[in-house]
């Protein structure tokens, strides 16, 4: 678990939070209210003030979500992120002391547009900076600090400007106090962002560069397509537009539906209190338990706890009721408030984070949209505002059902196995520019193309490992010889041995091999990947480690036919002891130690290969063994199967080096040439006799 000390910019940050809290708290409280009296003034009729008040909000919305992409766009760039900030923060306060020299009602109404657009444009660069701040192991801990002192902080400025209103000392006027109020939530807003502008810098950027406007405009169409292709974070938006929705909607219609229900406004205003006091431990309470569970698992049961609210809701009739639906919401509220921002965090590229939490704004700007229209809709087909109390269940479930679809899981390949959100999905190569270890998990046919796109984007240095199990066709190459070629300014390591990925992901224990020519880039990898549940060695034996992982997977086909045609455990032992000589006399006539073979890379995944039913090569066998042909086989398994591919190429190299492969050629046989599976075990039972220690290693042929 990450440390619980934060450092001076972490606390900076939150302390923003506490300063934009209390504008948030006055445009959803005071400022409404106003606004109100003034047309009333004018002659105005409630109606069309609730009207004209709407219109300027949607209005101000749909400036936002225009605007949010693009400033994010542009505060990727190097040094712009706090720029443009600043800009806004000033716009935002210019707007809001402006807000306390005007009664007269649409210029009042023009610069609280104004005062909105900059809290709004400078909410999005500020939650992307949570990014620069922190880490993902703190993310969820300090962004539910931020949202719960928040909570805190919007009520002191708002308990001082409700007591100037209330008392009106030295006989001032109502309009007079409340504007005040508004004063005191500007110089508040202003001192507590003063921390944030001394401490906080931005360290993820893109390099600066010329024509960043254009470049900007270009970058968001290509931001929107790699969301559309990363199918967790677009769910998860989605989701979150869905749920953030319905939270929005219960708290924006609150007090119209506890006036109709009878609770009075002094009530409605302690109420809204008692939520804000709530939340604060909850928040952060809610960081706390985010870092042992994870924030998605916490953000559901939010959702859950929401619906259980509508649910509570529709029978509400009574002030006690209303007073504890205040303490459940602030429970719920700060957590999923707090937890959506940092879960957003970590699945985003951190050097566009402003980017993509524009995008993200635009969802939380357009929220409370859907909830009033369904609202609206089932008080007016049922007769009664609790009923549209109910129909935001609907919200809730749309947006859980999103949220189990954007779980990190890849239910067809490793079933039941969510991805750390640590890991970080991108389209593009650059990332690997920040990179120590590159780690090439490609089929083996893509190994020298991956590896020539990618060569552009390493530093000189850094480590290249390869996972992939197999000769390259036509060169007969080994793939540390292959990388060597395209990426020469990087040591290269290749990982072997019995690592069936959906154990290793699940966390069951694992050892491994790390093979170089270069010991101090595999005792780094070794260093990298050591963990309790996956130990690796390091042998400096490529070539046996190599031909050892890739040529098992023809023994493993082979085995798999076995059980096909049903022949039992007998003959796949067999095959697995004799395939494993054969295997060695290859390898050592291609350079490789004989003892190698004996090891992880060589006997250990020859065994898993030929046992488990995780193994692709196998399956492939035992469809070829029941008679399915092999094109077919090949399309049932739905995966690269290196032994079909490596079967042809090692027969190859086998006539090449004058080595003599029965159980390989018999393979070929099967799969190239449509021989019948039964007829290649006999073949192979009724080759020459032979003496067992005969020709076991190649080194005994040169004896």
């Amino acid at each position: 678990m990450a440390s619980e000390k934060l450092t001076k910019g972490e606390k900076s940050w939150i302390l923003y939070d506490v300063a934009n809290s209390a504008f948030t708290m006055l445009i959803s409280t005071t400022i409404p209210i106003f606004f109100h009296g003034l047309t009333d003034s004018a002659g105005i009729s409630a109606a069309q003030s609730t009207v004209v008040w709407g219109n300027i909000t949607s209005i101000t919305v749909l400036i936002l979500a225009i605007l949010s992409p693009i400033l994010g766009a542009l505060a990727d760039y190097s040094g712009m992120k706090k720029k443009l900030f600043l800009l806004f923060l000033m716009v935002g306060l210019a707007g809001l002391f402006s807000l306390s020299a005007v009664t007269e009602w649409k210029a009042f109404l023009c610069l609280f547009v104004v005062a909105r657009v900059g809290y709004s444009a400078c909410n999005v660069f500020y939650d992307s900076m949570l990014t620069d701040v922190t880490t993902d192991e703190k993310m969820d801990m300090v962004s539910s600090h931020g949202f719960a002192w928040g909570y805190i902080g919007s009520c002191v400025p708002f308990i001082l400007g409700i007591v100037l209103i209330f008392t009106k000392p030295f006989g001032m006027s109502t309009v007079l106090a409340t504007q005040l109020s508004f004063l005191i939530t500007g110089i508040w807003w202003l001192l507590l962002t003063l921390p944030l502008l001394k401490n906080v810098k931005q360290t993820h950027c893109l390099e600066d560069r010329k024509g960043k406007v254009g470049d900007a405009f270009r970058r968001l169409g290509r931001t929107f397509g790699k969301i559309r292709q990363r199918k967790d974070l677009l769910f998860y938006i989605l989701a979150y537009f869905c749920y953030i929705d319905g939270v929005y909607t219960i708290i924006s219609m609150a007090t119209t539906y506890g006036n109709e229900v009878g609770i009075d406004s002094t009530q409605m205003i302690l109420a809204l209190l008692l939520t804000q006091f709530v939340a604060f431990p909850c928040a952060i309470w809610s960081g706390k338990l985010a870092q042992k569970y994870g924030p998605l698992r916490l953000i559901k049961i939010f959702v859950v706890a929401y619906a259980g609210i509508c649910v509570f809701g529709f029978q509400l009739d009574k002030a006690w009721e209303f007073w504890a639906l205040a303490v459940v919401v602030g429970m719920c509220q700060g957590g999923i408030q707090a937890l959506s921002r940092s879960h957003f965090g970590k699945l985003i590229p951190k050097e566009e984070s402003n980017e993509y939490f524009g995008f993200f704004d635009i969802f939380g700007k357009f929220a409370d949209f859907l909830g009033p229209l369904i609202l609206s809709f089932c008080a007016s087909v049922f007769g009664a505002s609790n009923y549209g109390i109910l129909g935001l269940i609907l919200l809730f479930a749309v947006g859980y059902l999103l949220l189990r679809l954007s779980e990190r899981e890849q239910k067809k390949l490793l079933p039941g196995v969510k991805l750390p959100q640590e890991i970080a999905f991108t389209a593009t190569l650059e990332a690997a520019q920040a990179c120590d270890l590159a780690i090439l998990a490609v089929p083996s046919f893509a190994v020298r193309q991956t590896s020539r796109l990618l060569a552009p984007h390493l530093r000189e240095g850094a480590v290249v490992a390869c996972v992939a199990k197999g000769l390259e066709q036509g060169s007969y190459a080994d793939f540390s010889t292959v990388i060597g070629e395209e990426i020469p300014n990087c040591p290269n390591v290749i990982l072997s041995g019995p690592s069936h990925a959906e154990e290793v992901s699940r966390g069951e224990a694992t050892s491994i091999v790390a093979a170089s020519h270069n010991m101090e880039a595999a005792q780094k990898v070794q260093d990298w990947l050591m963990s309790p549940a996956f130990r690796v060695y390091v042998n400096d034996d490529v070539i046996g480690v190599e031909l050892g992982g890739a040529l098992k997977n023809i023994i493993a086909v082979a085995a798999g036919t076995a059980d096909g045609l049903g022949l039992g455990d007998n003959a796949k032992a067999a095959l697995m002891t004799r395939g494993i000589t054969e295997i060695a006399r290859l390898g050592v006539a291609m350079g490789g130690r004989q003892e190698t073979f004996a090891g992880l890379s060589g006997i250990g995944d020859l065994i898993v290969t030929c046992t488990s039913m995780h193994s692709r090569n196998r399956r492939f066998g035992i469809l070829v063994g029941q008679g399915v042909p092999v094109q077919q086989a090949l399309e049932q398994v739905g995966m690269v199967v290196e032994g079909y591919s490596c079967t042809k190429t090692a027969r190859e190299l086998a006539a090449r080096m004058g080595v003599d492969m029965p159980i390989t050629e018999q393979t070929y046989q099967v799969l190239y040439e449509g021989k019948d599976t039964a007829q290649a075990m006999r073949d192979l039972m009724e080759r020459p006799k032979k003496n067992e220690s005969e020709h076991v290693w190649f080194e005994s042929q040169k004896q």
